[in-house]
């Protein structure tokens, strides 16, 4: 009996090493992401989806992007953090990313760029990931804030927790949105050894790529408008309480940004409520969006919601004004 469960895992096991194989001369990890426009995306076990570290890549709607050892939009970081470096950890969405500009345009860059010419010398590390909510950013913070040990965290986060959940939404491919993030990354938790190995496995990939091609009896998400979303009010605030409890234990200070969009989230205080309630730094800037005026969208906004260079210095003087 031994020697034939033996045998059989033998089997087994050389079965998956040529399917394996197979996969690796096939597809390439790129060919294999969730979403062709994201390309430079991976899995995670617990954040659902990161950049691929020491990556160069093109994407159709951005261009060229170079990623570091830690698979962020910015240069190497010195880890640990040198003694007299004062450090800025900037978390956020697609717009802290730089969503159709450079690098050296985000407002992440250009803050870094203010501080220094106005003598407060930091490292601002831009830890933007597109299609992120603060769901997502705080499970980071949680993981990485003891080693990049931030002076500072920015968090700039608030359109993509509206996102829809409970179905499939066409503007999101990079998941099967069946759940709220917090759900679906406790689901995961208890899974993350297992998951980090199949991450890795091409053959696995594949055949997840295959299944989430089948059929499926999920509703389009654009179909149920008063459906739930990604992160609901409460997960947003277990979000922030996580984030200040993470920012705590490093001796970080939490500041909360308000994005600026064309849109018009103002009727939305949960960010402005919550800071009030546990006397946190809040940076308004919904009185640039009303200096803007009409101008708004068709200059620093064309897509409604990703800022163009001129919105990303606009957004860093204000960051820039308010930090102690």
């Amino acid at each position: 009996m031994i020697r034939k469960l033996g045998m059989s895992l033998i089997v087994v096991l050389g079965m998956f090493g040529i399917g394996e194989l197979g996969a690796r001369l096939i597809w390439s990890v790129p060919d294999l992401s969730l979403s062709p426009e994201n390309v430079h995306l991976v899995d995670h076990p617990t954040r659902l989806w990161v950049q691929a570290p020491n990556g160069k890549f093109s994407l159709p709607e951005h261009g060229s992007l170079t990623t570091n050892e830690l698979g962020l939009r910015h240069e190497s970081i010195a880890i640990p953090k040198p003694i007299n470096e004062y450090r800025i950890l900037s978390l956020g969405e697609s717009s802290t990313w730089g969503h159709g500009v450079k690098r050296s345009e985000t407002y992440s860059a250009r803050l870094e760029a203010m501080l220094s010419a106005s003598g407060r010398a930091a490292n601002v590390i831009n830890a933007g990931v597109p299609a992120y909510t603060i769901q997502q950013s705080a499970v980071y913070l949680d993981e990485e804030g003891p080693r990049l040990q931030p002076d500072v965290v920015l968090v700039y986060h608030q359109t993509n927790d509206f996102l829809p959940s409970g179905g499939i939404d066409a503007h999101n491919p990079l998941v099967r949105l069946t759940a709220t993030d917090r759900e679906m990354i406790n689901r995961r938790r208890p899974l993350a050894p297992l998951l980090t190995v199949l991450f890795k496995s091409r053959l696995y990939l594949a055949l997840r790529n295959g299944f989430l091609s089948l059929p499926t009896s999920l509703p389009d998400a654009a179909s149920i408008p008063n459906g739930p979303v990604r992160v609901p009010t409460e997960d947003r605030v277990a979000a922030l309480n996580s984030m200040l409890q993470s920012a705590n234990s490093v001796g970080a200070r939490l500041a909360i940004v308000q994005p600026l969009y064309a849109i018009d989230h103002t009727q939305d205080t949960v960010l402005r409520d919550w800071c009030a309630r546990n006397q946190q730094l809040y940076i308004e800037t919904a009185d640039i969006r009303a200096q803007l005026g009409p101008r708004l969208q068709q200059w620093f906004f064309p897509d409604g919601v990703h800022p163009r260079p001129a919105a990303h210095r606009l957004i860093a003087e204000r960051i820039a004004q308010r930090l102690p």
